[in-house]
Order: C-alpha cells, then structure tokens, then sequence
C-alpha cells in the first residue's frame, strides 16, 4: 500500500519595473506559496530467505512562504580593468592568506550525569542545558593571483531548554534502548564575501542572513533480539518560523548587476515511522539447537544402558 501526495499552491504578483536611469530598471519579484507535504508510504513488508522486514513511515508538514526579490542590470561602458605594467605588478604577488575561527558560549544552567556502566543490566545518559547561548565564528582573507579576497561566518544560538537522553537495558541477547531529543530556542546565521579582482575586471560583495525561531521534539525506541531481529520505532514533531536575506551587487568588465531577496516560511509538521526485522532462520536454528541436545541425551543414556546389560550378560 503506498500514498503519496504533495500540494503546492503558488500566487505570483504581478512583476513591477521601475526605471531608477537611462540604463538600469529595479524589477520587483513577489510570490507567496502554501506547500503540504504529506506522505505516506504504507506497511513495507518482505520476506527473503527466512527473514521478515517491515517498514513504516508518515510524515505530514505545512509550511507558508513569502518571498520577495529586487534586481538591477546595467552596461557600461568602462570596464574597471588594470593592465600592462599594473597588471604584471598584482599578478607576480605570492599566495597570503589568514584564516581563524572561535566559539563563545554560556549557559544558565547545565546539568549532566549518568549511570550503570558497559557490564550493567541497565545504563542511562542525559543532559540539560537552560537559557544557553553560543556564538561561532570563522573568516579567511587574503590574495591570490592579483584577486583579493575575503569572507567570514557567523553563527549565534539562544537555547531556552535543550535536553537529550538515553536510556539502555539488556539480558544477554535481549536489548533494549530509548533516545529522546527537545530543542525550544532561536538560531541566526550570517555571510559575508567580498571580491576584488582588477585584473579581470570583477569586484564583487555577497551577504547573506537567516534566522529560525521555533522547537523540535523527537523520540526513537529500539529492541533487538540479538541474530533473531529487532523492532524499531520513531516519532518527532516540530513548529517554527524562519526568515531569510540575501544581497549581492557585481561589477563584471562593465557590466552591474545587484539583487536583494527577502524571504519568510511558517511552518508544522510531524514524522511516524517504524521498522520490523525478524529472522525465522536464525530462530529455527536455535530451535533445532535445544531440541538436538536432550535427542543426543537420550540417545547417550539409550547407548550406556544397552552397554551396561551387554556387560553384564556377555
């Protein structure tokens, strides 16, 4: 049984120009889209050499879209090139280059710890962290062929309650395991690059944002059952808000050109899934095990009474 479906529903205005010189015209891009994605992929079920294996999973998601775009071209006629003797000069400049990253973070409150160890019958593992925030960063700059060049990232996290746990039992070839995960908080992003190349006539800059505000909950569940199988199960939901900003302008042998794209997307979802792993053959093995040893026992006993009286009266 399988049932997939997806539904977009888009709604694109009108494209607007406006005339900013005699050259260059700002066009103006707006769309809204509704995507629903829903699927569904049945019970999965296979049998092959004695080994059964089922599959399951659903998920189910709604996300609302808004997007909005300016850009600009326009040809000119100088190109912004160096040649002859300057040319040579930034050309013959050796390879240099610098690059570095860092992390920052704090926290409210954290809390850690565990139990059992790798010969108990039970272990478990978790932690919390609360009101925690976190910066990362990372840049190079440097030239290269007469092109100079340099770029950074940066990353910031505020975390409200970010938890994680484990949960592990097990007898012999039976085990068990449970893993939990919850994020409620907000991440932002930020790059940036910039381009100058006189050589060949391009300079460029780029700069880029986003930023996600919203929480993420989910849940796996394992038993296994040693060679026999096992049984898996998954469950996970989330619901967020997230927005987005992209600007770039170029200079290329004359040429300018320059967008800036606005974005928005809300959206909720959910994801089910599991997966059944049962090896008949291995189970017949064991079977045909427990039962060949009294056989073999009685047979032993059959042989040494047979031997006893053979004694006894030969």
């Amino acid at each position: 049984m399988s049932d997939r479906s997806s539904i977009r529903r888009g709604q694109q205005n009108p494209v607007r120009t406006s005339q900013t010189s005699q050259n260059a015209a700002v066009v103006k891009n707006t769309t809204t889209e509704k995507v629903v994605k829903d699927t569904n992929t049945g019970v999965q079920t296979t049998f092959d050499n004695g080994r059964l294996q089922s599959h399951f999973e659903r998920e189910k998601s709604t996300t609302q879209n808004w997007n909005t775009s300016y850009s600009t071209e326009s040809q000119h006629e100088s190109t912004g090139r160096v040649t002859g003797a300057m040319a040579s000069l930034l050309g013959a400049i050796p390879k240099v280059g610098i690059d570095g990253q860092f992390t920052k973070g704090a926290a409210v409150k954290k809390f850690e710890g565990g139990f059992g160890d790798a010969n108990s019958v039970a272990q478990g593992y978790g932690k919390v962290s609360l009101l925690e925030a976190e910066l990362k960063g990372s840049g190079e700059v440097g030239i290269e062929g007469g092109k100079l060049f340099a770029r950074g990232d940066l990353d910031a996290k505020a975390t409200l309650v970010d938890a994680e746990g484990t949960l592990r039992a097990g007898v012999g070839p039976i085990q068990a395991e449970l893993q939990g995960k919850a994020w409620v908080g907000a991440k932002a992003g930020l790059h940036g690059e910039v381009t100058v190349d006189p050589i060949n006539g391009k300079y460029a800059a780029r700069v880029g944002g986003d930023a996600f505000i919203g929480a993420r909950a989910g849940a796996t569940g394992t038993v296994k059952l040693g060679d026999y199988g096992g049984v898996t199960g998954r469950a996970e939901a989330w619901a967020g808000v997230g927005v987005s900003a992209r600007a770039e302008a170029s200079w290329d042998n004359g040429r300018f050109k320059a967008r800036v794209d606005f974005g928005a997307a809300l959206g909720v979802g959910f994801k089910l899934g599991f997966d059944v792993d049962i090896n008949f053959g291995k189970i017949a093995d064991a079977v045909k095990s427990v039962v060949e040893k009294p056989i073999e026992v009685a047979k032993n006993v059959v042989k040494s009474v047979g031997n006893f009286f053979k004694g006894l009266f030969g």
